[in-house]
């Protein structure tokens, strides 16, 4: 890039560099994710012919043959949580790179499976981005599953704390730990604790000025039992 005195510098310097490939592995791009305190913490190539960073899916061209062989993804947010989870085993997963899940990522998604698993961060910028993630997903005819990470982790901590793959794997398959209908902001503050939530048991619901549905009426808009896997 062309710097302030002349000349020119690296645009990822200091980073450590991702890169970014189409479903046949050609690499359209790269993104980077800052080693100290430089910001953005997340810098990706420009827009170009080729790369449309609202398109991209970071390890779908690895995980395209499980996703295919298994019927299912799980959909991250960031290019270490697919690493980690790589390396203890779950092949099938993607990361949307961030938040801002968007249709054309779905519609890629979907070549492959209709059955996704999301595991985003259980903060506030990852609660409003399953949302939106499941009402998109309601649009287009996938079945889009909400996934809980026990305790608040992120996939990346989970897999790293000492849970393996298939540890992960079975997430989707406990009954309080998976949801296919509209997350609340109460499950935020509550890390995802939906039935205290769903019972009014949680501070931030006695709080409140009205008391959450239970989780029958919870579901009841998308027509799932109440784990949402059925």
């Amino acid at each position: 890039m062309p710097g302030k005195k002349g000349g020119v510098y690296d645009r990822f310097r200091g980073r450590l560099m991702f890169p970014l490939a189409d479903e046949r592995g050609r690499v359209l791009g790269f993104g980077a994710r800052t080693l100290g305190d430089d910001k953005p913490k997340y810098l990706n190539s420009p827009e170009t012919l080729l790369y449309h960073k609202s398109e991209a899916l970071f390890g779908l061209d690895r995980a395209k043959a499980s996703a295919a062989r298994l019927d299912r993804l799980f959909v991250v947010e960031g290019y270490t949580d697919v690493v980690a989870l790589v390396q203890a085993g779950v092949t099938n997963v993607v990361a949307s790179m961030g938040t801002a899940f968007t249709e054309e990522q779905l519609k890629r998604l979907t070549r492959h499976t209709r059955n996704l698993f999301l595991c985003f961060d259980a903060d506030a910028a990852g609660l409003g981005a399953m949302n939106r993630a499941l009402e998109l997903a309601r649009r287009l005819g996938a079945t889009m599953r909400v996934v809980r990470v026990p305790d608040g982790l992120d996939p990346a901590d989970y897999v790293l704390g000492g849970h393996d793959g298939e540890a992960l794997g079975r997430l989707p398959l406990k009954p309080r730990l998976c949801y296919s209908s509209r997350l609340t902001p109460c499950l935020l503050l509550t890390t995802f604790r939906p039935w205290t939530v769903a019972c009014g048991r949680s501070p931030c619901c006695e709080a409140s000025s009205h008391r959450q549905p239970a989780p029958s009426s919870v579901t009841k808009r998308s027509g799932t039992s109440p784990t949402g896997c059925s």
